[in-house]
């Protein structure tokens, strides 16, 4: 997610991924780093020549171990309804993927009458285009803590789970259950109409390749699958969680597809840069220069190029 202020203790960090089922979730930040070298992506053997989908999982998940870092994926078509990733049903950390939860349900509101958006549309415009945590918070206030079940009932998101702790990024939720979302968005599933349909992409299309909080958001999809308005893509980012840099790609790509990557990588510095039991909290530190977070947003970029080879969704994706 951003630098946004979080904080969390270790023992939520358990809840977060293990107690998923019951509707739990939580972030920490953890007592030690792992000291590592910071290769360049340009270290991977991106498979250029891989004929299927599958294959293309298989080395993005092998590229992502040799980073040390674990990888949840899925691409849905959703002319064909052919979904294929690596984990979709996992359990990830949302970070600001969340603010996705918090549009969805402030264009609910606003098409039911119950709350009219007027002044806040500006703050949906910031936290979407921007990924502004202030403006989250506002409206996470706003709405209150139900945010996320409501919008998971509405859409059927069965994987979803409010947070634990009412700190809107540590909402649990499934590769899955967000592709499911951008479809839900698509379809009008929640009766928003044509206008907020279009209003809440174009947000979305209107992303700015660093966040409000300075912090490089261009990372994985936006990178490999170009610019507005092919692209309406949600980022996330946050540290950290077991001495991991959580890091989201997601977005609907044209109106065929939605797509999201998440990768969890091992905190990692040059070794001449190691500062033993400090890490790049985004709970109180500026992570936008922080040697780690660009390791883990150049692992996450690689992958998508790894899927993605030729800079678009191809074929291969529609024929799972």
């Amino acid at each position: 997610m951003h630098g946004s202020r979080r904080r969390s203790t270790t023992a939520l960090v358990v809840a977060a991924i293990a107690a998923v089922v019951l509707g739990a979730t939580a972030c920490a930040p953890p007592p030690s780093i792992v000291a590592a070298g910071t290769g360049a992506p340009a270290e991977a053997a991106a498979v250029a020549d891989a004929d299927s989908a599958e294959d293309r999982l298989d080395d993005a998940r092998e590229y992502a171990e040799s980073r040390d870092a674990a990888l949840t994926a899925v691409v849905v078509d959703l002319a064909t309804g052919a979904s294929t990733g690596v984990d979709p049903e996992d359990p990830m950390l949302c970070a600001s993927v969340a603010k996705l939860f918090l549009a969805a349900q402030a264009f609910h509101l606003d098409a039911t009458g119950e709350h009219v958006l007027d002044d806040d549309r500006e703050l949906l415009r910031t936290m979407l285009a921007g990924s502004d945590d202030l403006a989250a918070g506002v409206l996470w206030n706003e709405y209150g803590p139900d945010v996320v079940a409501d919008v998971a009932q509405r859409y059927a998101l069965t994987s979803t789970s409010a947070p634990v702790d009412e700190l809107w990024w540590n909402t649990v939720s499934t590769p899955a259950d967000i592709a499911s979302l951008y479809q839900g968005i698509t379809q009008d599933r929640d009766g928003l109409g044509p206008d907020r349909t279009a209003e809440f992409l174009d947000h979305l299309r209107a992303w700015t390749p660093v966040a409000t909080d300075g912090y490089d958001q261009s990372f994985g999809l936006p990178t490999v699958l170009g610019a507005p308005p092919v692209l309406a893509p949600k980022q996330g980012w946050m540290c950290c969680i077991d001495a991991r840099w959580v890091h989201v790609s997601s977005a609907l790509v044209g109106d065929r597809y939605a797509v999201v990557v998440s990768v969890s990588e091992d905190v990692r510095y040059p070794d001449d840069d190691v500062m033993t039991g400090i890490l790049p909290d985004t709970s109180w530190t500026d992570a936008r220069d922080d040697a780690s977070a660009a390791h883990a947003r150049d692992t996450i970029t690689e992958v998508v190029r790894i899927l993605f080879p030729d800079g678009a969704v191809d074929a291969a994706w529609s024929e799972s």
